[in-house]
């Protein structure tokens, strides 16, 4: 026998007990999910390669959300998606445009450099209001750079952060620049910290009483619940839209399920599920659907806990609907597998 054929036995072989194991610790679910997205990881990885092995320069300013759009030099991340696919988490975009209406106010936390920021503006129109927060100096340079280019007039940005205390705060930034957080976690490729500002949101809002928030938007890479529970006047009176990446790793389970309890019981009663590692552009759209989830809130938690396929280890996210805005859909989007 060939020493090639030799490799591909034993490669064979890998494969089949890896797959025997993760069927017997987590199910074939489990197995099977792993596997696929295994095998959509890897096409990405040949296009980054392909691209990469054209020697063109990257491009720091490219077209994106019809304007001339600059990306973090870094073009990891974001960047990266943007750079290579023109978009960024594709069903969360498609869902979260479906919130906003021309004239909505829009509270855009952790905007980094812009593009959830501008391409709700593209929905709520001139005729609306955004204010964004990035506490990162640097990366909020870029994102007021690609505002001044957008021509829009109705955004407001602030270099804070936002939490539950008006304080000095660290904050990690990452070496992929839509990472940064106020909390330290090794798996944020986090590279150095520096001090920022953080205000409570209830106290900003209050130097803006002409703003009457219809939806808030905000991926803090595990500070969510802080912001969420400093808040509870502003989402009891007017009930916004809420879409936010959870990070069951850093918060744990049970703290983001008392959390979805007691937006419950302000009047959160539907809402939609994605589980966020299959959010990507190079995932098929099939793929990405059959990872989501719509109904009420009792439902979207069951669904997170099932035991057969959760989804409480994994970072997730979810578009709740308040009083303003009834869920559309109370079925749901994906399947039990």
């Amino acid at each position: 026998m060939s020493k090639i054929a030799e490799d591909g036995d034993f490669a064979v072989a890998r494969l089949f007990r890896r797959a025997f194991q993760h069927t017997s610790e987590h199910g074939a679910a489990y197995a099977f999910n792993r596997a696929v997205w295994k095998l959509y990881y890897a096409r990405f990885e040949r296009l980054k390669k392909r691209r990469a092995s054209q020697c063109a320069p990257q491009p720091a300013i490219i077209r994106c959300l019809d304007q001339e759009f600059e990306l973090h030099p870094s073009m990891q991340g974001v960047g990266e998606e943007l750079r290579l696919f023109g978009i960024h988490e594709p069903l969360g975009t498609e869902l979260f445009l479906q919130q906003l209406s021309p004239g909505n106010h829009v509270l855009d936390i952790g905007s980094n450099i812009g593009y959830w920021l501008l391409m709700a503006e593209q929905a709520i129109g001139e005729s609306g209001r955004i204010l964004g927060f990035e506490p990162a100096p640097e990366v909020c340079s870029i994102l007021e750079r690609n505002i001044a280019r957008s021509g829009h007039k109705n955004i407001r940005v602030l270099l804070c952060a936002v939490g539950a205390t008006n304080e000095t705060a660290q904050f990690y930034q990452s070496e992929v620049p839509n990472w940064g957080s106020l909390i330290q976690q090794d798996s944020l490729k986090q590279t150095r910290a520096n001090d920022v500002q953080v205000r409570k949101l209830e106290d900003i809002l209050s130097e803006f009483p002409d703003f009457h928030p219809h939806a808030l938007r905000m991926d803090l890479e595990g500070a969510e619940l802080m912001v969420l529970e400093s808040a509870g006047e502003m989402l009891a009176r007017y009930k916004p839209c809420l879409f936010v990446e959870f990070h069951p790793a850093v918060l744990g389970w049970p703290a983001i399920r008392k959390t979805l309890v007691w937006l419950e019981d302000l009047g959160y009663s539907s809402g939609t599920l994605i589980e966020r590692t299959w959010d990507q552009p190079w995932i098929s759209k099939w793929m990405r659907k059959r990872r989501c989830w719509s109904g009420p809130i009792e439902t979207l938690i069951q669904r997170i806990e099932s035991p057969k396929d959760p989804i409480a280890n994994y970072t997730f996210s979810l578009i709740l609907q308040g009083s303003r805005k009834r869920s559309q859909a109370n079925s749901l989007i994906g399947s039990e597998k």
